[in-house]
């Protein structure tokens, strides 16, 4: 009896790096398969509603969901995965320098430009698992 291949829910505007995609295949198989979902990542689940992320994500049927979005997206795909069925990860990334040029590694490291116009490299170092979000808020009343 064969193993059932795992199914990978990446959502990001950015398709992952060689070394994500390495360690994807590393800890879930060879043959998993990788979707790279880059449209709108509303999550609604009210009757009538319609939410294109949801609807994939019912028929995808992922084991893992890695997403690059806001925390508050990333806490209702949370919120949410024990009813689903997938797990949630995050790319962890460690920083490499501030450099002047843009120069990096494309395969293990990605580089954001600053204001300052410099460039900030960050390495690929694994990945962790979402296990809860919690965010505690407060109605403002006085002025600062």
């Amino acid at each position: 009896m064969s193993e059932k291949r795992r199914r990978v829910l990446w959502i990001s505007r950015h398709d992952p790096i060689e070394a994500e995609k390495q360690e994807i295949r590393r800890l879930l198989g060879e043959d998993c398969l990788l979707y790279c979902y880059q449209g709108r990542a509303e999550i609604r689940e009210e009757e009538g509603e319609k939410s294109e992320l949801m609807e994939l994500i019912k028929k995808f049927k992922p084991d893992v969901i890695i997403p690059v979005l806001p925390l508050s997206v990333i806490k209702l795909l949370v919120d949410l995965k024990e009813k689903y069925g997938y797990e949630v990860w995050e790319a962890t990334f460690e920083t490499v320098g501030i450099k002047e040029k843009e120069e990096y590694d494309p395969e293990k490291e990605v580089a954001v430009k600053l204001f300052s116009g410099k460039w900030k490299v960050m390495r690929f170092v694994g990945f962790s698992r979402i296990k809860s979000i919690t965010i505690e808020k407060e109605l403002i009343k006085e002025p600062l």
